[in-house]
């Protein structure tokens, strides 16, 4: 009874709060972040009873309750986003139809959703300590217990993160107003758009734009709980509390979880599909697991592209696996196949996706750029104009200085384009890697390590000025072997109690850097004040991002709503009211000038009645290292000369308008 009244009054809460300006605060506001929260549990039910569902139908039995809650959770949340990649594919992409997929499922697995409690019951109890006098278990949870409380509080703040607004949210949004998956006129990430974004839809379209980031906290929280569970099924308890505490002090994934950007959920992925062949390696009459490990591999390269690069690395040992797993060489070569086929079966939905929409699996590695449907347009072509200078499509990652081990531990901001990146702090214990070869003796701790390296080796070498978000998979290994290795080595040199006194000590100072940098997060922006009702939307955004919010103010305020605003060097499109063309590779006017160069057109055929200028990210850009050449900014000012009549100018951006404009002459 208590539970209905209060589903119906978030239900209600939503419905008025969903009606007030960005402008609302109040107390109900409190009973919306309930029911975004509840919106994500619901979700992740219906994945973990699915899962667990199929898991009865294929004979898949996982002797450990978090393995199960874990497993089935991924392997549900893949065929759920199936489910509505195809009705988006189909054009049936509408909120009756999402909910109608939905219910289907939960019918599929109805008896496996009833029988969660129990299981969620039976998961608490393997975080337990094994023995009494065991502390640093009650340490793990106590930490596991504030990192959820913080994460989720940060994820049902506001979005507010570059990416989040420029594509995580904003694509997703723009199939729902379509119906349909398609490529938006001003948004090529949409080759981004994979697994994980296809459960943001029914979230976003019910309503939650917070819902996403919740998802993701829950992920990260997932991810924690399955590197305790791998760490205590092949090092001990002791190491599986050190590894459950120290995944946090790697920052990153903290900042990450509490967004909708998908590197953390990427890193659940790929630890389990890993730790399946783990438990494969050494139970080889436990085939289920090899083939379980292949569908969540293909199912990572629908969240990320950079899954196939951990599958790369994770290839030989499921050679090693595939060769250890009979006694007649002859079968080898089958499993291999049926291996291969698993994996493509499930990575093949999301790379076709991009074939139809891109003409390219993996756009836009292995393909010819093209541009943004709104410039091919203008040019009568996709294919790039030939006055372009193709290095200018990737002139951001100039402002990122090539990956070193000095930078990551002491200055990872220098390694990462995202202010953020300044509170990207590692955990100190990796300083304890170089002792793993003392540890390769170990067949689980050879194969759990020797990946997540090859993995690091094949992103930063070809790529040495990459972001330090696409390290997250490797962390989770790496934190599970530096626990291992900081266990054995004090227990070496230590009484039994003077070493776990020792690691205990050493996880929670490692903490050190993650704790300040949420208390900056949570400081910054007047976060508990979200949470709590007393700041709205637009005091939150005033509070902890004031530059954009002065972008939103004038072009909200200035610009009319049947308007359409044209970004220079800026991609952020979630909260302008009018319709906007985003920049997001920072290349609009770069794409546009050769147009313009000859021209007397002033963009009348595309409906832009309205330019914005952010002067503050050019700047940005240029002085972490970006060559301003390739922004073509010395033709720009004849362009605005030609066309354009400055509104209004704010601190780091210019708001121009249309001449042409019919509306305005």
């Amino acid at each position: 009874m208590l539970i209905g009244l209060l589903v119906i009054a978030c239900t209600l809460a939503y419905f008025f709060v969903a009606r007030q300006p960005s402008s609302y605060s109040g107390p109900l506001l409190v009973l919306d972040h309930v029911y975004s929260t509840a919106l994500v549990l619901v979700l992740l039910g219906i994945c973990a009873g699915v899962g667990r569902r199929v898991f009865s139908l294929t004979g898949l039995v996982l002797d450990r309750s978090l393995d199960e809650m874990a497993f089935s959770t991924a392997t549900g949340a893949t065929l759920i986003a199936l489910s509505i990649l195809l009705c988006g594919l189909v054009g049936l992409l509408w909120l009756p139809v999402i909910l109608a997929v939905l219910i289907a499922w939960s019918l599929f697995a109805r008896k496996e959703i009833t029988g969660l409690p129990q299981l969620l019951a039976r998961s608490a109890g393997q975080l337990r300590p094994v023995e009494a006098s065991s502390t640093l278990p009650l340490i793990g949870m106590a930490v596991l217990a504030i990192v959820a409380a913080v994460v989720i509080v940060q994820a049902l703040a506001p979005p507010s993160d570059w990416d989040s607004l420029m594509y995580h949210l904003q694509v997703p949004r723009h199939f729902l107003q379509e119906g349909r998956v398609y490529l938006p006129h001003d948004n090529l990430h949409a080759a981004y758009v994979g697994l994980v974004h296809m459960l943001y839809v029914p979230l976003i379209a019910l309503g939650s734009s917070t819902g996403p980031a919740v998802l993701n906290a829950f992920f990260a929280l997932l991810l924690g709980l399955t590197v305790f569970s791998l760490a205590a099924r092949f090092f001990g308890v002791t190491s599986a509390s050190i590894a459950l505490i120290t995944l946090w002090a790697t920052t990153g994934i903290l900042m990450v979880a509490i967004t909708p950007r998908i590197d953390v959920t990427l890193a659940l992925f790929l630890i389990l599909a890993q730790y399946a062949l783990l438990i494969a390696l050494l139970e080889p009459t436990r085939r289920s697991t090899f083939l379980l490990a292949a569908f969540l591999l293909g199912s990572a390269v629908g969240v990320k592209y950079s899954a196939l690069a951990y599958s790369l690395a994770l290839a030989p040992l499921v050679l090693w696996v595939a060769w250890e797993s009979t006694d007649n060489l002859r079968e080898t070569p089958k499993h291999l196949v049926l291996f291969a086929s698993l994996f493509v079966v499930a990575a093949i939905p999301w790379l076709a996706k991009n074939i139809v929409l891109f003409g390219a699996p993996l756009y836009p590695f292995f393909a010819d750029r093209i541009l943004p449907p709104w410039l091919a347009s203008l040019y009568g072509t996709r294919a790039i104009p030939a006055g372009v200078d193709l290095a200018a499509l990737r002139a951001v990652s100039g402002a990122r200085m090539p990956f070193n081990l000095v930078d990551l531990f002491l200055a990872p901001g220098r390694l990462t384009v995202e202010q953020e990146g300044m509170h990207y702090h590692m955990n100190f214990l990796y300083v304890l890697l170089p002792l793993s070869v003392f540890f390769f003796r170990h067949k689980v701790f050879a194969w759990l390590l020797l990946p997540a390296l090859t993995y690091l080796f094949i992103i930063l070498v070809p790529f040495p000025a990459t972001n330090l978000r696409y390290l997250i998979p490797a962390f989770a290994p790496l934190t599970v072997a530096v626990s291992y290795i900081a266990v054995r080595t004090s227990n070496r040199f230590f009484s039994a109690s003077a070493a776990s006194l020792l690691v205990g000590s050493m996880a929670v100072l490692s903490l050190f850097p993650s704790a300040k940098a949420m208390r900056t997060w949570l400081l910054k922006s007047d976060v508990l004040g979200s949470l709590t009702g007393a700041t709205s939307t637009q005091e939150y955004l005033a509070t902890g991002y004031s530059l954009h919010y002065q972008v939103l103010q004038a072009a909200n305020n200035l610009v009319p709503a049947d308007g359409k605003l044209l970004l220079f060097y800026e991609a952020r499109g979630f909260y302008f009211e009018p319709e906007v063309i985003q920049d997001n590779a920072i290349t609009n006017w770069t794409l546009l000038e050769p147009l313009m160069r000859n021209s007397e057109s002033c963009l009348e055929s595309t409906g832009v009645t309205h330019v914005l200028v952010n002067d503050l990210a050019v700047r940005y850009y240029v002085r972490r290292g970006m060559n301003p050449e390739l922004l073509r900014l010395d033709s720009l000012p004849e362009f605005a000369r030609r066309c354009l009549t400055v509104i209004h100018r704010g601190q780091g951006f210019t708001l121009l308008r249309l001449n042409r404009d019919p509306r305005v002459e």
